[in-house]
């Protein structure tokens, strides 16, 4: 039998990771400031009057009800991390909003501080097929390189 002591996450924690290498600079800013961002779309996409969307009604593009919701967003040496203690704002529809890959983000259960032994697997992959990227496109510049000389 488990015992946990301590904070007990409850279903509706929420974290993610994704490499930086599948990021703009652009785009990493807009995640930090993605409550000005959704502001901005708000403008003239504007929420029902009660602040949500309804699940019986047609969902729209981008569900950004409860854009005020707290996530907690840090950038890292290769990555960025977010978690949240109650996921009601979509970042999965933030990230599609901002041109994010979802296959380049792992998402897991939980409210912490660092990402999750699962999460961290993902990203020991996620670096091996990045340098393996880089690699190629150093050698892709070489070979270009000589067949101009």
């Amino acid at each position: 039998m488990k015992i946990r002591n301590g904070f007990v996450s409850n279903s509706s924690s929420s974290s993610f990771v994704i490499h930086k290498y599948y990021l703009s600079e652009e785009q990493i800013a807009k995640m930090f400031n993605y409550v000005e961002v959704v502001g901005e779309y708000l403008k003239d996409n504007p929420l029902p009057e009660k602040g949500y969307y309804d699940y019986d009604q047609p969902s729209p593009e981008y569900d950004f009800s409860y854009c005020d919701s707290s996530w907690s967003i840090k950038e890292f040496n290769d990555f960025i991390f977010g978690d949240t203690s109650m996921d009601n704002f979509s970042f999965f529809d933030f990230f599609r909003f901002i041109g994010i890959d979802d296959n380049n983000i792992c998402w897991d259960d939980g409210y912490n501080d660092y990402p999750t032994e699962h999460q961290e697997y993902f990203l020991e992959e996620e670096r091996k097929k990045v340098i393996k990227i880089i690699r190629k496109e150093k050698l892709d510049k070489l070979d270009n390189d000589e067949l101009e000389r």
